[in-house]
């Protein structure tokens, strides 16, 4: 995948995200210490929040906000087929989709 394309499809996800009332930050991350982190899904002041590490190539940002979103329900949305199957492939085997559609899970 093209480094455009997978910047398109972060936003496209992001976008999507938006519209369930998950926000997708792009930040410097640090974890304890200065311990590098790679992003994800977090519960921040009752709200979901999904980081991405600045630093990391866009398809690395892509594959952590697709397994983040995975669990998320967005049927009825009108996504592409790729970020259609970005969310497939974020899910983990055995998982079913829409664990989290309900925002307070």
């Amino acid at each position: 995948m093209k480094k455009s394309e997978a910047v398109r499809l972060i936003d496209v996800l992001s976008e999507a995200a938006s519209r369930l009332e998950i926000k997708v930050r792009t930040e410097r991350l640090k974890g304890v210490g200065g311990i590098p982190v790679s992003g994800g899904l977090a519960r921040v002041d009752e709200e979901w929040v999904v980081f991405l590490e600045r630093r990391q190539p866009p398809r690395e940002r892509l594959a952590v906000l697709a397994e983040a979103l995975a669990g998320f329900d967005f049927n009825g949305f009108d996504l592409p087929p790729e970020a259609e199957a970005c969310l497939r492939s974020g899910q983990r085997p055995g998982e079913e989709a829409a664990v989290k559609n309900d925002l307070g899970s």
